[in-house]
């Protein structure tokens, strides 16, 4: 244990002084005794010991207390501080004892309070007790040294002032109550605790209450002035805020388009507090839309989550007219025929229709009229542009019915012609024609016989023109279908064929009659067990049909073999071979033969019989035998000498060879160590197995093994002693000999010249001894042998240092080598004694010796040093959190002490966390245990703190009312984080400031809010707007001039619906709807005003042909006094090209030429259907009356005088051609 500093304290009036520094246990436990002991004989003290520290009247001093004349002591006592942040303590000091006055107190500040000493000087005995006041909080101690006059000095330490925590009102400790309604004034404040109030609490509120709860205040802030029992007070403020204020934005109107249906209303409502609830008159729904109102007048109150209400202004829900439908039709003449038609008229509702007609067989057109329909009961359902709906049901009638029934009978077989057709009429007017088609006509009548297959087609036609027709199907049986599947024979000469048939077609079930060879019969369907043929089968379906079908099964041929062999070349030689060729049966073939192989061909073969089994694809088998013989052959037989010493070369062979064959011969020797000849007698051989091939000139071979023998090796064994330490002379050869011919004698050479002829050695040292050893017969043997020593014992170990600072965890793991083993162990040491034990564990730090003997007590010292690491320490500096939900705060730690390198295991809210130090860390506790290289460790644990709340904005928002309009609003309501907040928005009314912003126009607005420790939020609003109100028409102007048969379609797109209309034309024409009917021409204007009161005007002009005149252009009077031959042409004007004419006397020409006498009249219609009548007046003109003036008679050159009355021509004629039109020629 480490001592503290040097202390002196005066303890009783025996005016005993005592000393403890660097005390070790137990001087220190004898000192507590003594200490005890003494004060409790003096009975004026109270002393506690603590970790060799001295509590003096419950105050640490660890001071220095030094005795001088005029020995004095000194006590402290204190107050502390009244209230957080005054400075009212203070320190009062006692002397006792008789110091040298004058005394120098010197105060010690602590650090947080400013630090540095204040000094009180020249203060008597009359000044004590000595009080020093106005001393502020800490959490660090002051201290106070005394000095008198002959420096004595008396230090006092750990005197704290302390000052109680700064009251507060922490969340859940009190509520705010906000206005329920704006302007309702029902909010309140109520404070249950305040934290670190000293006794009873009161209450000052700035609206003069003094009660800790406020009630039915408006919205605002309200300050309290909140003071304890002490005296201490502290201010707080509260804000009370209000909802904003409810009401109902706007009405929105989903029409009643359809005559006596219904229409919705869509309420939109800000401010209050959501949700809303919405009433009309029934009662409160949660949604804001209202479905299922028939057209009328409508108020609409709204009520919030805090039951605040709002009323609408009336609003009137409209309705369109009802649609009217008529027709008129045409019948259908003969039945079935398709010649009616229905033309539709249609009022009301809204332009443009459309039809959805239903009737008969699935008739269905979009028409307005249909035409071309057959008889049946149409319906139309007519819906307007705003899909209302009305139904017209319509009869149309027709003639009655042809009726045509029949009876037919099939074809009995495939291909037969036995069908036949009976036909029954009725209806229609007889009597009827047939017109038939068919593949076995031309045909007549209604009966028809001996028909083939297929489709029959007749038309009959009844008396009245009407006409029906009808299609017979005479059917016949699908031709029998066999479809076989054949199995063939496998092998040669077996019954294993089959036959499987599959029929199809006739009429089921079937009959069937095999044949086959060999007199075959069977009835069955297929057919098993067959030998090779052709097999027929006859079949016969129900109705007596037949089909023949024929079938072969196959088989292979038989397997034939045939070989060429050749026989061995030379006796007892295997070169013979057998080449098979196969033929018949199945390829590909297989092939077993006696020997045990299965290649078709054999090559290298002995003498013998060989048999081969031939086995095709099918498992057909074939087996045949071959036969192979040798020719006779030479024999060999030799002498030999064999060796006389083990390992000499004098053996030799003398080798005959005999019997039959072809010369020359070639010998071919081998032996032991590589030996080749060519020789027919080899010589110098040393001892082993000799090898000889003879071959004649036939190439046919012999061969003789011969065995050369030699004494057997002369063996020399030895048992050895070796020096038993290194470095001694006491090892020892004992030979024992074998082999070869005793007796023997024995030569040694060995180091530093040794010599001996002795069979054993004894007492000599390392090194190498040579050995000759010679037998009776004189053969030799030498050999060596090494005397050798052992090494010194050889010790190496490997050392665990103790882990960490203070532990016995070491170890020492010795490996011995060397030596003779084993070995014993002898230990000195800092945990010793530690026994005959080769390693050791658990030790402390220090020097460990070991002696080791081995079993020859030969010995080694060795020396191991345990060391400790110093103790592993850590400390931390950290940044904490700048925004309340952030991730920039930080910590590093500084370790050191232990065994690098170091590693951290970290808990915490943004962990896993590795190494030192750490960045981007929210706010909370993080512990982290360091543990170095040996699993020393030690911990850490950090607070990071944060802002007490997020920083959050929301807002509200008012969309543009019309396109491109700029009455768009945002407010921000902002909370948490710090104040000031500052503003940072973007969108299209930007530049912008402030959390309110007015007069926007319609795009994205982004915010970002900063507060004053640079936290940030954003917001995006999207304030929106109505698309552009876009109009579009088709109109149609009147086709005749002077009509009022215009019509304007208007298409309404954008804005907000419902729309209102305003239309303005000629001659003081209003009109409020949608869609006009009945125009004059004229321009007419629409005001479009949507639910947003945003307006759009179209201007569309109505236009009509110019007016039709049928001008009577010219015109001949009746001549003659009567008939009708007058004329006049009528040229027209106006109107629509192109005209058509009708005159009163039914001409239809420009020109009309039997005009009567009298007024006509000619009608002239323009291509639009238009039409003007034009007039015309006939007059007859007078029978001219003649009188002539001639002579009588007329003579030759004599004068003729015409005297006429309503004559305007005249035409005379007379002999020889005479021609005038003089009235007098």
């Amino acid at each position: 244990m480490k001592s503290k500093e040097v202390t002196y304290f005066n303890i009783s009036r025996k005016n005993m002084y005592l000393i403890f520094a660097n005390m070790k246990r137990r001087k220190f436990i004898l000192f507590a005794v003594f200490l005890i002991l003494n004060l409790w004989v003096v009975g004026q003290r109270k002393v506690s010991i603590s970790s060799q520290q001295v509590v003096y009247n419950d105050q640490t001093d660890e001071s220095i207390l030094k005795e001088a004349k005029g020995a004095f002591g000194v006590s402290v006592s204190s107050t502390n501080v009244s209230c957080f942040g005054d400075c009212d303590g203070t320190i009062t000091v006692t002397l006792s004892g008789t110091p040298t006055y004058p005394v120098q107190i010197r105060l010690t500040l602590p650090p947080d309070v400013g630090g540095g000493n204040v000094f009180f000087n020249n203060l008597q005995a009359t000044d004590f007790p000595f009080t020093i006041s106005n001393l502020c909080g800490s959490s660090a101690p002051y201290s106070i040294r005394v000095r008198d006059f002959d420096n004595s000095i008396v230090s006092v330490g750990n005197i704290y002032i302390l000052a109680p925590a700064e009251m507060s009102i922490e969340e859940g400790d009190y509520d705010v109550f906000n206005e329920s309604c704006a302007g309702k004034c029902d909010g309140g404040v109520s404070i249950y605790f305040v934290s670190n109030a000293q006794g009873n609490t009161y209450y000052q509120w700035s609206s003069l209450e003094t009660t800790a709860d406020i009630t039915n205040k408006c919205a605002g802030t309200y300050a309290v002035t909140v003071t304890d029992d002490m005296g201490c007070t502290k201010d707080f403020s509260f804000d009370i805020t209000a909802p904003p204020l409810l009401q109902v934005d706007s009405l929105v109107f989903g029409p009643v388009f359809c005559n006596g249906g219904t229409g919705s209303i869509t309420v939109y409502a800000s401010g209050g507090n959501p949700p809303y609830a919405y009433d009309i008159g029934s009662g409160y729904q949660v949604g804001n839309v209202f479905n299922g109102l028939v057209a009328g007048t409508y108020t609409v109150t709204i009520i919030d989550g805090n039951s605040c209400t709002a009323v609408s202004a009336p609003a009137t829900l409209t309705e369109n007219p009802a649609i009217v439908l008529s027709e008129t039709h045409v019948d259908v003449g003969c039945f079935g025929t398709f010649t009616g038609s229905i033309n539709l008229t249609v009022n009301g509702g809204t332009s443009p229709y459309s039809y959805s007609w239903q009737g008969p067989n699935g008739f269905t057109s979009s028409s307005e009229d249909i035409n071309n329909i057959e008889a049946g009961n149409y319906s139309v359902t007519v819906t307007d542009n705003y899909s209302c709906t009305s139904t017209l049901s319509v009869t149309i009638s027709s003639a009655a019915a042809l009726n045509i029934s029949e009876s037919h009978t099939n074809v009995t077989c495939n291909g037969g012609t036995d069908g036949s057709i009976t036909l029954t009429v009725s209806g229609g007017t007889a009597p009827y024609a047939y017109n038939w088609t068919g593949p076995s006509c031309p045909c007549s009548g209604s009966n028809l016989t001996n028909l083939s297959a297929g489709t029959y087609d007749v038309t009959i036609t009844d008396n009245a023109g009407c006409s029906s027709t009808l299609s017979i199907n005479i059917t016949e049986p699908s031709a029998i279908v066999v479809v076989g599947s054949l199995t063939n024979v496998e092998c040669f000469g077996q019954c294993t064929g089959a036959i499987n048939i599959t029929v199809n077609g006739g009429i089921p079930p079937y009959t069937y009659n095999w044949t086959g060879p060999s007199s075959f019969s069977s009835n069955s369907e297929d057919l098993t067990n067959l030998c090779a043929g052709t097999y027929w089968v006859t079949i016969k379906d129900a109705n007596n049909c037949t089909r023949v079908r024929s079938f072969q099964v196959l088989s292979p041929p038989d397997i034939t073999i045939t070989a060429f062999t050749q026989n061995p070349s030379c006796s007892g030689q295997c070169n013979g071979l057998i080449n098979l060729n196969v033929n018949g049966g199945t390829p590909p073939f297989t092939y077993a033969w006696n020997s045990g192989q299965t290649s078709q061909n054999l090559s290298n073969l002995c003498s013998g019989s060989y048999t081969v089994t031939v086995t095709d694809s099918k498992l057909c088998t074939k087996s045949q035998t071959f036969v192979l013989t040798d020719p006779a052959g030479m024999t060999l037989s030799e002498t030999h000498v064999d060796v006389t010493c083990h390992g000499f070369n004098n053996g030799s062979i003398d080798l005959t060879v005999a019997g039959t064959y072809t010369n020359p011969l070639t010998y071919n020797w081998t032996g032991p160590n590589s030996y080749t000849s060519t020789n027919q007698d080899i010589n110098s051989l040393f001892a082993g197995t000799y090898n000889v091939t003879v071959t004649d000139g036939s190439s046919c071979s012999k061969t003789l093994s011969v065995i050369i023998n030699e004494q057997s090796n002369i063996v020399i064994d030895a048992a050895i002693v070796n020096v038993s330490c290194n470095g001694s002379s006491d090892a020892s050869i004992n030979i024992t000999s074998s082999g070869g011919v005793a007796p023997y004698s024995y030569s040694w050479t060995g180091p530093g010249s040794f010599t001996s002829t002795n069979e054993d050695l004894l007492g000599i040292g390392v090194g190498t001894y040579n050995l000759t050893v010679t037998d009776a017969l004189g053969c030799q043997k030498d050999t060596s042998f090494e005397i050798t020593q052992p090494y010194p014992i050889v010790v190496t170990h490997v050392q665990q240092n103790v882990s960490c600072f203070g532990l016995s965890d070491g170890s020492i793991d010795l490996t011995v080598s060397d030596g003779n083993p084993p070995y014993s162990y002898s230990w000195t040491g800092p945990s010793c004694p530690c026994g005959n034990n080769q390693d050791l564990t658990n030790l402390l730090p220090g020097t460990y010796n070991v002696t080791i003997t081995d079993a020859v007590l030969c010995t080694q010292t060795y020396s191991v040093t345990i060391t400790q690491p110093s103790i592993l320490s850590a400390s931390e500096t950290h940044t904490n959190v700048s925004c309340f939900g952030g991730n920039n705060g930080s910590i590093t730690l500084s370790v050191s002490g232990g065994t690098t390198p170091y590693t951290y295991n970290w808990t915490g809210p943004s962990c896993p966390c590795s190494g030192n130090s750490l960045t981007n860390l929210t706010a909370g506790t993080y512990d982290c245990t360091i543990t170095d290289a040996n699993g020393c460790s030690t911990t850490q644990s950090i607070t990071l703190t944060q802002p007490a709340a997020a920083l959050s904005a929301l807002e509200t928002h008012t969309n543009v009312t019309c396109f491109g309009g700029n009455d768009g609003s945002i407010t921000l309501t902002i909370s948490g984080g710090t104040l000031p907040y500052s503003y940072n928005w973007t969108g299209p009314s930007c530049p912008c400031s402030g959390s309110s912003l007015t007069n926007l126009t319609a795009g994205i607005y982004d915010v970002t809010v900063t507060d004053a420790n640079s936290c940030t939020t954003t917001l995006t609003i999207t304030i929106t707007e109505p698309s552009v109100i876009n109009l579009s028409e088709t109109h149609s102007s009147p086709l005749c001039f002077g009509q009022c048969t215009g019509t304007i379609d208007l298409t309404v797109n954008g804005g907000v619906a419902p729309y209102a209309y305003l239309w303005q034309g000629p001659s003081g024409y209003t009109n409020n709807i949608e869609d006009l009917m009945n125009l004059c021409a004229g321009t007419y204007n629409v005001t479009v005003t949507d639910a947003n009161l945003c307006t759009k005007t179209l201007s569309i002009n109505i236009t009509q042909p110019t007016q039709l005149i049928a001008d009577i252009t010219s015109q001949t009077n009746m001549s003659c006094g009567g008939g009708c031959s007058a004329s006049a042409t009528v040229t027209p004007s106006g109107g629509t090209p192109n005209y058509s004419y009708l005159w009163s006397n039914g001409e239809t020409s420009p020109t009309a030429i039997a005009l009567c006498v009298g007024w006509n009249y000619v009608t002239v219609t323009d291509g639009n259907n238009c039409s003007s009548i034009g007039n015309t007046n006939v007059v007859v003109h007078p029978i001219p009356s003649l009188t002539i003036d001639v002579n009588s008679p007329l003579c030759s050159g004599d004068d003729i005088h015409l005297f006429a009355s309503n004559a305007s021509v005249y035409i005379w004629a007379g002999p020889s051609s005479f021609i005038s039109n003089l009235q007098n020629p």
